[in-house]
């Protein structure tokens, strides 16, 4: 690696002592700002507050020229002005004359590493002990709701609790990014937020992304910086993309569809969760009946007939429950989407009963078993699996419950998650025998 500190040149005379601040905020752009976040909140820092240059980078080693051409002006018969790209570490002071650094400019397109390093002396130079990133990321989200936002940090404590939406993923990489990996490699606080942007305004301005941004960097620095031009600029804002909304059918379509989305995931979190880890706060019996009873009513509607008969024969109700560690819109109802089907699984499972079909009571030896289960992570603690297993067997119990299988032509014979699984190996031994004395071979 070349020499770090010949990417940049301190730009005043004023001893380096008396230009100490403890926070950073980095401003580089990337591969994505949605709702022009970063733009907006830096451009707001920068025109309310009082700020001088403190160092500036050679940009000539960093920017591909071709790759993203800056502006020039030609006026008549001559060029009259041309754009440079610059990359500048600001000293601002907020309304109570606390300094703080903004670094501002173009994301680089070459030596990332030698960048983050040059950084790394400037905070250790300037005395910052914590750096700060936020920008905009596009999410499946209604304009018309409260703005989430992502926070991430080298620090977990420098979060607090939270509950993230994302799993374990790979997206791809920012000089930002890798500046906020290489900072908690060498043991120094960065902290960054991803505020979530409507996906449909992208790539447009979105102030109130921007305010959001603000805010939070408020804070989690204690600063004091003045919000007020930036909250009329987001006023005007969204009276901008309603009007634009409301001239569009689809779009009002699509702005409704996410709020029902939204909605439905707001209230399912406020709801006790079946993959809690609190005893307490675990759904009862009379909670899981009643999760039950839209469902089987639904079925009860749609598929038996008028003469009471129902015309599938041996029932397959197979009605699982999951949660997706990565969708933050999965169905609200913990007996899953639309309560059928398998849904995302995320470890170990749960089974509570089975339910075997009293048409086929008579034919013992060909009658269908089905399982209704409730896939759990493996991780799960045993006492929460056998509160859960006990509340289920009461739930089946229920009067009204049994009454909507019986509708459906199916008998609930409750067990323990160790006799399921019991049931299941001796099924596969038996049936694996049914299989290969067939010849069936799969296609």
């Amino acid at each position: 690696m070349q020499d770090p500190s010949e990417l940049y040149v301190i730009e005043t005379d004023t001893p380096l002592p008396d230009l100490h601040a403890s926070v950073m905020l980095v401003s580089l752009g990337g591969f994505v700002d949605a709702g022009q976040t970063q733009r907006l909140m830096t451009d707001h820092i920068l025109a309310t507050l009082p700020h001088v240059v403190v160092a500036s980078f050679d940009v000539d080693q960093l920017v591909d020229y071709r790759g993203r051409r800056p502006a020039m002006t030609f006026e008549r018969d001559r060029w009259a002005s041309y754009a440079d790209p610059s990359l500048l570490l600001y000293r601002v002071t907020d309304a109570d004359d606390v300094p703080f650094l903004v670094l501002s400019g173009p994301e680089p397109d070459y030596q990332w590493e030698r960048l983050v390093e040059a950084i790394r002396q400037l905070i250790r130079m300037l005395g910052v002990t914590l750096t700060v990133t936020i920008h905009g990321i596009p999410m499946a989200v209604p304009h018309t709701r409260p703005i989430g936002r992502t926070a991430h940090a080298t620090n977990p404590k420098l979060i607090g609790e939270h509950d993230p939406l994302f799993g374990s993923m790979q997206v791809p990489g920012s000089a930002s990014a890798l500046l906020e990996l290489r900072l908690g490699e060498s043991g120094l606080d960065a902290l960054g937020f991803a505020v979530h942007v409507p996906h449909y305004l992208a790539q447009a301005q979105f102030a109130d992304a921007a305010v959001v941004g603000l805010e939070s960097f408020v804070g989690a620095t204690g600063l004091n910086i003045p919000a007020e031009d930036l909250k009329a600029t987001a006023g005007l804002n969204r009276s901008e993309i309603a009007q634009e909304i409301a001239g569009s059918e689809e779009v009002s379509q699509v702005v409704e569809a996410l709020e029902r989305q939204y909605d439905t995931y707001i209230e399912g979190r406020e709801r006790p969760n079946l993959l809690t880890t609190d005893i307490q706060n675990l759904p009862t019996a009379d909670e899981i009946g009643a999760e039950f009873e839209p469902f089987l009513r639904a079925q009860t509607d749609e598929r038996q007939p008028a003469g009471g008969v129902h015309p599938r024969g041996p029932a397959h109700a197979l009605v699982a429950g999951s949660k997706s560690a990565n969708n933050p819109f999965a169905a609200s109802s913990r007996l899953g989407p639309a309560a059928m089907g398998m849904g995302p699984v995320l470890g170990g499972r749960l089974t509570m009963s089975r339910v075997r079909s009293p048409l086929n009571r008579a034919r013992a030896s060909t009658s269908t078993i089905r399982e209704i289960r409730w896939r759990m992570r493996s991780a799960t603690p045993q006492p929460i699996i056998a509160r859960l297993n006990t509340e289920f067997v009461k739930a089946m119990q229920n009067p009204d419950v049994t009454k909507r299988f019986g509708d459906l032509a199916l008998d609930v014979v409750t067990s323990t998650p160790a006799e399921l699984a019991k049931l299941g190996a001796d099924d596969t031994i038996r049936l694996g025998k049914v299989v290969r004395d067939s010849g069936a071979k799969a296609d």
